[in-house]
């Protein structure tokens, strides 16, 4: 089933198959300033590649997408909202959001201004830790010495601040770490199964408290999350999952000085990322997430039957 718990490589594992996990990442980017379904991504993206002095990658680079005509966009909207105002009041609660359906009109349509605007970006850090197999998870209590990949030793710990820390020097408007716990699938009987997977997400987690308070310095600008991911028997965590990132901390803007060293390196990460979408063709479909696969070294889109996804 490709738990994430099975991979050696947990984070690479999340990011690749991170179109099915990016609707469980509304909260992290609605605070971010995202609307998470207009929005783009570059996936595990070199820096040598975004034009600046730093080395190593990013694991989410995000902007927005915006339209050609936001006339357009504004006339699908209402086209949409009438044809709801006809609808039986219980067909409703299976329609979609209206402001995404009407991008999505828009976004069939070629309307997509492309390449994006890159006046607003932001960047997330993903970790990962998991339960060491050889615990019973429904054991009462779960200790940090329960789990694996941990990264809480002093370098480690120096080693996630100074990548986070690259992060802001990029000169990203918000920046987040992510910290994901992978726990094996629960069983169980119908809905008791995601009742399991639950306890067991919500068990790690506490188990990692010391670990995460220690994550950031206080005076860091970046945001903090951490989704512990509840896998339940027979299908994957993106299938069937449970769990719900939950906030550790609120990013805050991250401001520098315009004729700084950081602003150099906004300015070349601006004229990088319009280049990389340069290459790229218009999308029809939203949300638009390009990773910079491994695999085949080329940026294709997440997600989208590629060969190389998981």
């Amino acid at each position: 089933m490709n738990y994430l718990i099975e991979n050696p490589e947990c984070e690479r594992s999340f990011l690749r198959r991170l179109w099915s996990f990016w609707s469980s990442l509304d909260p992290i980017l609605r605070t971010l300033g995202f609307n998470p379904h207009c929005s783009w991504a570059l996936i595990e993206v070199e820096m040598s590649d975004l034009g600046v002095s730093l080395k190593g990658d990013v694991d989410i680079l995000i902007g927005r997408t915006i339209w050609k005509d936001p006339k357009q966009f504004d006339d699908a909207l209402n086209e949409h909202m009438k044809s709801l105002s006809s609808a039986h009041p219980n067909a409703l609660i299976h329609l979609m959001n209206p402001v995404n359906m009407a991008a999505d009109i828009v976004a069939w349509n070629g309307g997509i201004q492309w390449p994006p605007p890159t006046d607003f970006l932001a960047g997330i850090e993903v970790k990962c830790s998991k339960l060491d197999t050889k615990v019973d998870p429904y054991k009462a209590k779960i200790d940090e010495d329960d789990m694996k990949s941990t990264k809480s030793s002093r370098q480690k710990t120096e080693k996630l601040r100074s990548e986070i820390d690259k992060l802001l020097r990029l000169g990203l408007d918000k920046v987040a770490l992510l910290d994901l716990i992978a726990n094996p699938p629960a069983d169980g009987i119908n809905i008791g199964a995601w009742s399991n997977a639950s306890t067991i997400a919500s068990k790690t987690e506490k188990a990692m408290s010391k670990v995460f308070g220690n994550r950031l310095l206080p005076n860091s600008p970046a945001g903090y999350w951490v989704y512990s991911l509840g896998a339940v028997a027979g299908g994957n965590e993106a299938m069937r999952g449970a769990g719900y990132p939950n906030q550790y901390r609120a990013p805050q803007q991250n401001s520098f000085d315009a004729n700084s060293d950081i602003s150099n390196e906004r300015q070349a990460l601006e004229q990088s990322v319009t280049t990389i979408f340069n290459r790229v063709p218009t999308p029809y479909s939203l949300p638009a997430l390009y990773i910079n696969c491994r695999t085949c070294r080329v940026i294709h889109r997440c997600g989208m039957g590629d060969p190389c996804s998981e």
